[in-house]
Formats: structure tokens, C-alpha cells, sequence
């Protein structure tokens, strides 16, 4: 019993040793990785809030390039001489009296303008010169179509466009002015075309006297133009490019573009980006990164400098654990080490403890037994 009482002494003695070195391998390993972890695990997030941040700040810039390029490309057509020498002409029986040419000229001159903008332009659907008399008539027309052709209107097939939101909008307009319309489907002879939808840019045209004789009217694929857009960038986490009013353009982590969604089918943004558009305050500066626990939202908004527009915001994310998957592989290659390292150094301790503690029971056994020993 003697020996069973002291083996057992001895076994607890061995287990304390073991305990003791394996908690001190534990408490070291936990003393250090735990904050070198949260460390890393900030770190990272704040290195991905810089990189989405700058790739929305990227994205946003070539999407304010080609706004304010429909914006100077209307302002400039506004300006063409054509549109003048139609003013004269309709006031004068048809004739420009300051060199004889005849509205048809003025209106082929124009068209010959309109076209070859379009040409240039392949996100454009449509120029028009709209007049304010007859119920806002277009006095000229050249769309674009599907294989790139541009083709002037017939003049019977001049539609009047006073009832059009656009055109009431716009009778406020200033020389030099432009004005954005909201993204609606486009509207031809009364048929609604919803799978069409248009951003219009909107500049006045004013006679000598500074008053306003009408429009021009630049209808703009916003859908294909944002396509545009996005497939030229550098690949981005999930980037929607986003209205005020709630309109978007969606492309996936994998590349994928989305056709464009209008806000007035119904149709709402995902939580955590409506979230972040509201954290941004009413007038948001540069890049608003937006750390949550599923992930991290960046977004930049802009308005373009005109009269009346959409406000535009560019907006990608990333879900938390995608941005830290290096940290957590790191993280699980570390507990897997120190379990080696532990499994390792428990051996060593055991039989280090072994060693130690066979002449300590030797000599506790010769002790109780009365034997002589050393």
C-alpha cells in the first residue's frame, strides 16, 4: 500500500511537472498571439478601408468624367450655329436673312452636328432640338440606333414633348444652364419603352434677346454608359454605382455587370449599403469608409455642377470575413503550430520529469521501507 501510496505521490508530482510547463507554453503562446491577432486583425481593416477607399474614389472619377462630358457635349451643341439660323429662319418665312439660307439648310447642318456627336458618342441615344412653340415640337431629331448608324427624324415624325417632365423642368433654364433629368424609360409616340431607360441632359436655347426659343435635349444610356465604365476598371470587391434617388448599377466580385435597376420598380439597395448612404450625412466629402461586424462599405458621392441633377455615389464592400481570411488562416495555422509545439514539448517534459522524479520515489520507497539508502 506503501508503494502504491508513494507511486502514486510520484505519478502526481510527474502530472504537476507537466501541467506546469504546458500551462507555461499556453499562458506564453496566449500572452503573445492574442495581441499580435487583434493587431493584425486592425491592421488589415484599416489597410482595406485605404484600398476601397481609392478604388471607389477611382471608379467615381471616371463615372464624373462621363457626366460632365454629356454636360459640356450639350452646352456645346447649344452653342452651334445651325440652332440660331433655324431661330431666324422660322422667324422670317423660312429664310435666314443673314445669308439666304433656308430652314431646310439650317436643319441638314444641324443634323450633320447631332450626327456626328453621336458618332462619337456611343452611350448617346438621341439629340433633339426641341422648340417651345407648337406644345414643345422637336424641330430636329437624329437617334442612334442598335448597329451604330445615326439616323435623322422625318419631319412628320416630330413628336410635341411639352407634356414631358424634362421639358416643364427645364423652362426655368438660364442661358448656359444645363439640367439632369431623373433616369426614366425612354418615351416614343406614347408607347413607354421601360426597358430603355434615359438620363437627358437638358441646355436652352436663347435668341439674341436672351429669350429662350427652346432646347437641346441629349438622351444618354446611363446603364451603358456606367457599363462602360466598370468594365474598363481594375477588378473591385462588389461595386454598385448608385442615384440619390435609388437607382443602380451592380457589379459582382466575380466581374459580373448587372443590367441597370430603377429605383421605381420597387427595387432597394441591400441593407448594409443603405446603411452606410445614410452614415454619410447629407453632404458627404471625398471617401467615407464604414466598418460593421459583417463588413466594411466605402462610398463616395458627387453631385455634377449643374442646374438640376442626379447626385451619383460609387459603393463597394466587402464582408468581414473575406477581408480578414488571411488573418483567420493565419490564426488557424498558429493554434495547430502551438499544438505540435505543446504536443512536442509535453513529451520532453514528461520524460524530463521522469528522469527527475525515478531517483526521488527510489529513495522515498527506501525511506518508508526502513531500508538504508544513499
Amino acid at each position: 500500500m506503501k508503494n502504491s501510496m508513494t507511486g502514486a505521490r510520484g505519478l502526481t508530482l510527474r502530472a504537476k511537472y507537466l501541467i506546469l510547463v504546458c500551462a507555461a507554453v499556453i499562458g506564453s503562446t496566449f500572452l503573445v498571439s492574442v495581441p499580435y491577432f487583434f493587431w493584425i486583425e486592425r491592421l488589415t481593416l484599416t489597410k482595406a478601408t485605404d484600398s476601397l477607399n481609392f478604388e471607389a474614389e477611382l471608379v467615381a472619377t471616371q463615372v464624373k468624367v462621363h457626366i460632365e462630358q454629356l454636360r459640356d457635349d450639350v452646352l456645346m451643341v447649344s452653342r452651334m450655329p445651325p440652332l440660331q439660323g433655324i431661330i431666324r429662319s422660322t422667324r422670317n418665312a423660312g429664310a435666314d436673312p443673314y445669308d439666304n439660307s433656308t430652314l431646310v439648310q439650317w436643319r441638314e447642318r444641324l443634323q450633320t452636328i447631332f450626327r456626328s456627336t453621336l458618332r462619337a458618342r456611343p452611350d448617346y441615344a438621341q439629340i433633339r432640338y426641341i422648340g417651345l412653340a407648337d406644345n414643345g415640337l422637336e424641330l430636329v431629331r437624329v437617334d442612334q440606333t442598335e448597329d451604330g448608324r445615326a439616323k435623322a427624324t422625318a419631319l412628320e415624325d416630330l413628336q410635341p414633348k411639352e407634356t414631358e417632365p424634362y421639358f416643364r423642368d427645364s423652362l426655368t433654364l438660364s442661358a448656359g444652364e444645363v439640367y439632369f433629368s431623373d433616369i426614366t424609360p425612354n418615351v416614343d409616340f406614347g408607347a413607354t419603352e421601360a426597358q430603355n431607360p434615359m438620363l437627358r441632359a437638358v441646355a436652352p436655347v436663347v435668341d439674341d434677346d436672351g429669350r429662350t426659343f427652346g432646347f437641346v435635349v441629349i438622351n444618354a444610356h446611363f446603364g451603358r454608359l456606367v457599363r462602360s465604365i466598370l468594365e474598363r476598371v481594375p477588378a473591385s470587391p462588389e461595386l454598385y454605382i448608385v442615384t440619390d434617388a435609388g437607382d443602380y448599377v451592380r457589379r459582382s466580385a466575380e466581374g459580373e455587370v448587372d443590367p441597370l435597376v430603377l429605383a421605381r420598380t420597387g427595387a432597394r439597395l441591400p441593407d448594409h449599403l443603405t446603411r452606410a448612404m445614410a452614415d454619410d450625412g447629407p453632404a458627404p466629402d471625398g471617401a467615407n469608409a464604414h466598418v460593421y461586424d459583417d463588413g466594411v462599405v466605402s462610398t463616395v458621392r458627387f453631385a455634377p455642377a449643374v442646374a438640376r441633377t442626379v447626385g451619383i455615389g460609387v459603393v463597394l464592400s466587402q464582408p468581414r470575413d473575406v477581408l480578414l481570411k488571411e488573418v483567420a488562416d493565419a490564426r488557424r495555422s498558429t493554434v495547430l503550430l502551438a499544438l505540435g509545439v505543446l504536443s512536442v514539448v509535453a513529451l520532453i517534459a514528461f520524460a524530463v520529469s521522469h528522469r527527475l522524479t525515478t531517483p526521488l520515489l527510489r529513495l522515498a520507497n527506501a525511506l518508508r521501507s526502513g531500508a538504508p539508502g544513499d
